[in-house]
């Protein structure tokens, strides 16, 4: 019987954050150039600024391959546009439709203490490369280095990581 309490609670309090959270969203005032396209708020609780991967995931329907149907960018608040990772992944959504396909896209944001960030989520022509200087990362089959780890992967699964400052 604890068990069954426990879960009612639990959705209670998702219920309850869910629909807090929406009233919250509806206050943000929004760039009127962006009014109708898709917008990601990401909302800090803590009482310090925080510098954290934020994950999304879009489903979409199923086009040729794992690619997503069409190019998107990022933009922030500040109208910067930002770097993030596109990868497909397979996994049943909650409500399902024929014929479609879930993408994961991931980003560094940095979010204000107890405060939230906007972020707008539009579509682009072309993809933008970001250029990360390639004398900052080496990738081999067996090592990863940047320039604070060098990470050595051995053949009998053990990883080795060496903290270049520290040794």
């Amino acid at each position: 019987e604890m068990e069954v309490r426990f879960d009612w609670s639990e959705q209670i309090a998702n219920e309850v954050f869910k629909n807090s959270f929406l009233y919250l969203a509806e206050l943000i005032n929004i760039d009127s150039k962006y009014k109708d396209r898709n917008i990601l708020i990401v909302y800090n609780p803590l009482p310090w600024p925080r510098r954290d991967i934020v994950n999304f995931t879009c489903i979409d329907r199923k086009s040729s391959g794992e690619k997503f149907p069409y190019n998107i960018k990022i933009i922030d608040s500040e109208g910067r546009e930002l770097e993030y990772q596109h990868k497909y992944i397979e996994e049943i959504p909650r409500f399902t439709r024929d014929l479609a396909i879930s993408h994961n896209f991931t980003f560094i944001a940095d979010i204000p203490a107890c405060g939230y960030k906007v972020f707008y989520i539009l579509p682009s022509i072309s993809t933008i490369e970001f250029n990360k200087g390639d004398d900052n990362f080496k990738i081999s089959r067996e090592t990863l280095e940047n320039k604070f780890y060098q990470i050595n992967i051995r053949s009998n699964g053990f990883i080795d990581v060496l903290d270049k400052e520290t040794g």
